[in-house]
Formats: structure tokens, C-alpha cells, sequence
């Protein structure tokens, strides 16, 4: 269940990134999120310390990512809770159109 925060994650200067550097900020972080689940799995035969650490920064990444996806969202005047609603309809479908077709 998606629970809707506030409407402003923070007060946003326009100025001072564009949404594309926004975007790049989100690549950034989407990679150190890659990065860190990555390592849960290298590490989780290996090292369960190890694999518990990089769980917890994979965390923190994905905590990272869903921040700059609400900055983004901010920034273009997009309502984030519609947005992540009608995500979760579009993966519905894709789901039963899978099953469906028996993959």
C-alpha cells in the first residue's frame, strides 16, 4: 500500500539544477543501488556479515533513489502518488499478460 507524504519533499531553488542534472544525480544513485545488491548476493554464501552490510547500504541507495525520483517529480509539476499508483496498474497487466501467455 502507497502512502502519500507531504507534497514538497523540500523547497526546491529552480535555478539551481536543471532536471536533467537531476537526472543524472538519479543515475548516480540507481548505480550505487546495482552496486550494493550486487553485493548482497556476491556476499551472502561467502560472508553474512559482509552481505548484511551492503543490504543495509542497499537500503540507504534505494531510500537515495525514491528521494530524487519525489525531487524529480517535484521539479516537473508531477504528482509522485499518481505516478507510483499507476506504476503499480502497469505492473499488474504486465503480470497477468505474462501469465496469460505462460511465461
Amino acid at each position: 500500500m502507497i502512502h502519500p507524504t507531504p507534497k514538497r519533499l523540500i523547497d526546491l531553488p529552480t535555478h539551481e539544477t536543471s532536471s536533467l542534472e537531476q537526472f543524472s544525480v538519479l543515475t548516480y544513485e540507481v548505480g550505487d543501488l546495482a552496486k550494493n545488491l550486487t553485493y548482497v548476493k556476491r556476499y551472502a554464501w561467502v560472508d553474512q556479515g559482509r552481505s548484511r552490510i551492503h543490504k543495509v547500504e542497499a537500503e540507504i541507495a534505494m531510500s537515495d533513489v525514491l528521494a530524487q525520483l519525489v525531487l524529480m517529480c517535484q521539479r516537473e509539476g508531477w504528482d509522485f502518488w499518481h505516478l507510483a499508483r499507476l506504476g503499480q496498474e502497469r505492473m499488474r497487466e504486465k503480470v497477468e499478460r505474462h501469465r496469460e501467455l505462460g511465461e
